[in-house]
């Protein structure tokens, strides 16, 4: 089995490494300029598209087989399957959800009722920490700061 594993890692890692180098070859070695793409460039990207995609497969399976191999030694265990029981909400949670959805529902219908009274919203220059709009014989030219020319 190691030996297998390792056979199979080094295929995937050199054919994925030979893919990505083919893929990035044109323009690292500056035979591709901008516009089109010549016949040679678009053979070289498909190709490692190609390796670099089988190199990614074949890491998968032995991956896959390696995680396999030390399940049945018993060396990982397998995942558990959650069931419907202890995936469900307990009732105090719900009662919270219930709770924080109600005191948001009202600080909505508060604020809307706010809006529809006619309230005057706060302008930008009372907000703590914005930035004071200029002032003095050059604030005209200086009104600019804010795109308002």
């Amino acid at each position: 089995m190691t030996m297998r594993t390792i056979v199979g890692l080094s295929w995937s890692f050199i054919s994925g490494l030979a893919g990505v180098w083919l893929l990035l070859s044109p323009w690292t070695l500056g035979e591709q300029h901008n516009g089109d793409w010549t016949m040679v460039t678009r053979t070289q990207f498909g190709t490692g598209l190609g390796l670099a995609v089988l190199g990614g497969i074949g890491a998968t399976v032995v991956v896959t087989q390696v995680v396999g191999a030390l399940r049945e030694s018993g060396v990982l265990r397998r995942p558990v399957a959650r069931t419907a029981a202890t995936g469900a909400a307990s009732p105090d949670s719900t009662q919270e959800m219930e709770q924080v959805l109600v005191s948001l529902a009202s600080a909505l219908a508060a604020d809307l009722n706010r809006q529809q009274q006619g309230a005057r919203p706060v302008p930008p220059a009372e907000v703590p920490g914005a930035p004071a709009p200029p002032v003095g014989p050059t604030a005209r030219a200086d009104a600019g700061w804010r795109g308002e020319r």
